[in-house]
């Protein structure tokens, strides 16, 4: 058997329908380079979803390959649990130097569904800590994600996919959203007033007394369509969570580490969340690594008697910490995230004339976040039903562009280090697939007429 109908055989791929591997419609990608991945007959590829969003300085960076290497040779793995090591102190000590209100302690995991149940823990515990158990329900926004954990998915319960575990979940509270992009903060920093936010006002008011906190994932819901909001909503957000006394969790796992034209997405609304989590781009995507970054006003009430009975066996493992600093360093020295304020006006101008076609329902863009939503009611070409988004992503990766979708949407997230031009070129080519599919429904129609 060749590899493709070994994987068939044996691999079971995540968000990936059956029909996929069965088909044999996998590629099997042997390496990578810059933006560029490669299969194994030697086609290149534009990584245009950056391989999870996490591979924003692109694949096979020399600096972070060798950091990986160098440590390897030193010291593979030490447990966090009662030791320490020099490349996960100095790590610690620069991550929360990223922030204002850099008092924090870190707290790390492996993938980004771990931080967030350890944040979720932590919220909870803490209140325990001061004398407030009864504070011990999360709230979070419609269509959310925060993780497939039991823990992660009670935050961002969904009945139509979640339901099937409900004998196991207690959901938590969850707040209506519309995703409104209209209102703004005013001259003199403050919050102004909007009407999307008045499902969230309500939910703290009704449910302070019970709520250890509100998490959500600043600027824009990745994974619940790449819905992108104001930055005035978390401003406003982080003013009632200190008014209502509730803990106010920024889950920056995918739009964290510049995607959205700021280092971490919640510092558009110039916040101090009381706690982050982290991952995916930490570490460039190379290795597994994220954590939970907490306030010491929280952090200090976990004592010897109300200790924080909870890890993670590779957490701080000290070669993913070692690649981690380098990402930073790289991070620092190459202005990566001034780079995409350009870039991101590149996107909007070239994707703005798909706005008001057939077909469109939206065009939205936040740094180097560019998703279009396509309305595929009723979608058929010659009298047979199609899917619309799958028609595009076969024609991108037809181009040898991989893009991946969420429902109805279509998306680009190049990594970081993308040029001028590359951006460009892919924003042109979905351009041309989405006209080029959604002229497959025209031509037909006239041609039944």
């Amino acid at each position: 058997m060749n590899l493709r109908e070994i994987d068939r055989e044996f691999v079971w791929h995540p968000y990936t329908a059956a029909s996929a591997s069965a088909q044999l419609k996998i590629p099997v990608i042997t390496r990578g380079s810059g933006i560029h991945l490669y299969d194994e007959a030697g086609e290149r590829y534009i990584d245009a979803a950056s391989s999870w969003w996490v591979c924003n300085l692109g694949h096979g960076h020399p600096e972070l390959v060798a950091a990986i290497k160098e440590q390897a040779d030193v010291l593979q793995h030490s447990i966090l649990g009662t030791l320490s090591h020099p490349s996960i102190i100095k790590l610690s000590e620069q991550l929360c130097g990223l922030f204002k209100d850099n008092a924090r302690h870190v707290f790390y995991a492996s993938d980004g569904a771990c931080a967030v149940e350890a944040a979720i823990k932590i919220a909870i515990q803490y209140w325990e800590n001061v004398g407030k158990a009864r504070k011990n329900r999360i709230a979070s926004l419609e269509a959310a994600y925060h993780g497939d954990t039991l823990g992660c998915v009670a935050v961002a319960y969904d009945k139509s996919v979640h339901g099937r575990y409900s004998a196991i979940i207690t959901p938590g509270i969850q707040v209506p959203f519309n995703a409104c992009r209209t209102c703004t903060i005013g001259a003199d920093g403050r919050s102004t007033p909007c009407a999307c936010f008045e499902p969230m006002a309500k939910a703290l008011e009704e449910h302070a007394d019970e709520l250890a906190a509100v998490i959500v994932e600043p600027m824009c819901q990745g994974t619940g369509g790449m819905r992108i909001y104001s930055a005035n909503y978390l401003k406003r957000l982080a003013e009632y969570c200190e008014k209502h006394d509730v803990l106010l969790i920024a889950d920056e796992i995918a739009m964290g580490f510049g995607k959205t034209g700021r280092m971490f997405a919640h510092q558009h609304a110039g916040i101090e969340p009381d706690i982050i989590c982290i991952g995916k781009g930490l570490t460039n995507g190379y290795l597994p690594m994220s954590a939970a970054i907490v306030k010491n006003h929280i952090y200090e009430t976990f004592t010897d008697e109300k200790w924080f009975d909870h890890g993670h066996t590779f957490a701080g493992n000290p070669i993913c910490a070692a690649l981690a600093l380098k990402v930073l360093e790289v991070y620092r020295r190459d202005r990566v995230v001034d780079r995409v304020a350009s870039l991101s006006e590149i996107l909007a101008a070239r994707l703005q004339t798909l706005v008001g076609k057939p077909r469109i329902v939206d065009v939205r863009v936040l740094g180097m976040i560019a998703a279009v939503e396509l309305d595929d009611a009723d979608y058929a070409v010659a009298g047979a039903p199609i899917n619309l988004v799958d028609r595009v992503l076969e024609e991108m990766y037809a181009r040898k562009i991989m893009i991946r979708s969420l429902g109805r949407v279509v998306y680009l997230l190049l990594p970081l280090i993308s040029s001028a031009d590359t951006v460009a070129e892919t924003a042109d080519r979905l351009v041309e697939t989405i006209r080029l599919v959604v002229g497959e429904e025209h031509k037909s129609a006239v041609a039944a007429v």
